[in-house]
C-alpha cells in the first residue's frame, strides 16, 4: 500500500489497551469455578449409578428408586438457584460460596465415614 508521496506504508497492528472490567482482587471466580466443575462431575457420576445400586444391592423396587432419583435431581437443580438468590440478595457472593463449600466438604466427609464404617 502506498501513501501520497509514492512511498510504501507498513501496516502495523496496534494493540489497544482496554480498561479491565474486573476489580483488581477478583477472588470469587477462583473459588467458584473449581467448585462448579467438581459439582457437575459429581452430579453426572452419581446420577448414572442412582438407579442400579438401589435396585440391585438394596433390593428396592424400580418405582421407589425412580421417585428417589427424581427428588435428588430436583434438589440438585434447585439448590444452586436458591443459594444464588440468597447470596445475591442477602449475604454477598463470597460468603455464600464459602459457606456452601464448607457444607459440601462436611457432607462429603460425613458420607465417607459412614460408608466406610458400614463396610
Amino acid at each position: 500500500m502506498k501513501n501520497r508521496n509514492g512511498c510504501m506504508m507498513h501496516l502495523w497492528i496496534i494493540r489497544a489497551e482496554f480498561p479491565s472490567v474486573l476489580p483488581p482482587k477478583y477472588q470469587s471466580g477462583e473459588i467458584q469455578i473449581p467448585i462448579e466443575f467438581s459439582e457437575r462431575i459429581t452430579h453426572f457420576g452419581i446420577s448414572s449409578n442412582l438407579i442400579m445400586y438401589p435396585t440391585r444391592v438394596m433390593h428396592e423396587d424400580l418405582k421407589t428408586t425412580t421417585n428417589n432419583v427424581n427428588c435428588w435431581k430436583g434438589a440438585t437443580t434447585l439448590l444452586p438457584l436458591i443459594g444464588g438468590f440468597v447470596g445475591d440478595a442477602y449475604t454477598g457472593r463470597f460468603h455464600i460460596v464459602l459457606f456452601s463449600s464448607l457444607f459440601i466438604l462436611l457432607f462429603v466427609n460425613v458420607t465417607y465415614v459412614v460408608l466406610h464404617a458400614t463396610s
